[in-house]
């Protein structure tokens, strides 16, 4: 086998291994890695405006299951205080980590359980998460939340919490809600 066979079957073997670990993270946080679109990003910024007076650069901004870290970045870039990632895959999060290494001055992942780490630390908090893990964010977020946290969520609701504000993407039909603890 000559040497870019070895390289095609090393690529090919890698995306099945990456495969297959992106399943085993799926089963066991039941949870996919699916990216927020980066034209949303410039959208929750503008109605965060109108939820939240205060200054950016007075805040942290915390991701619930922050992937490979691109909303962290942004959030970083926007002028945060502080931007952190909280994710469950250690690949990931890893991932995240050397691709924030720029902005490390104010931002962080945090390889760990979402749903039990440093959630009381944010005063925005965004999910982008499937409705199966809902019912866990909503008790989290009641028992440690800190009053005055805004939560930003894309596509699925808090449970029994009336949002504050929310909008409906028109390019993809995508509602994110907004919410005041």
């Amino acid at each position: 086998m000559d040497i870019s066979g070895i390289i095609i079957s090393a690529a090919i073997l890698l995306g099945l291994l990456f495969l297959a670990y992106n399943f085993l993270v799926f089963f066991v946080t039941q949870v996919p890695y699916i990216r927020t679109p980066k034209q949303r990003w410039s959208q929750i910024l503008e109605a965060l405006k109108t939820v939240d007076d205060r200054p950016l650069s007075s805040l942290t901004f915390i991701d619930v299951g922050s992937g490979l870290g691109h909303i962290v970045r942004m959030a970083a870039s926007s002028g945060f205080s502080k931007s952190i990632g909280i994710e469950a895959s250690p690949l990931h999060a890893w991932l995240s980590k050397i691709l924030i290494w720029k902005q490390r001055k104010n931002s962080n992942i945090i390889v760990g359980d979402a749903f039990t780490s440093r959630l009381m630390e944010g005063d925005v908090i965004y999910y982008f998460l499937t409705s199966r893990a809902m019912p866990r964010l909503t008790t989290v977020l009641r028992q440690h939340a800190k009053p005055g946290t805004v939560v930003i969520g894309l596509g699925n609701e808090l449970l029994d919490w009336k949002p504050c504000h929310q909008f409906t993407a028109s390019e993809s039909g995508a509602t994110v809600f907004f919410y005041r603890v």
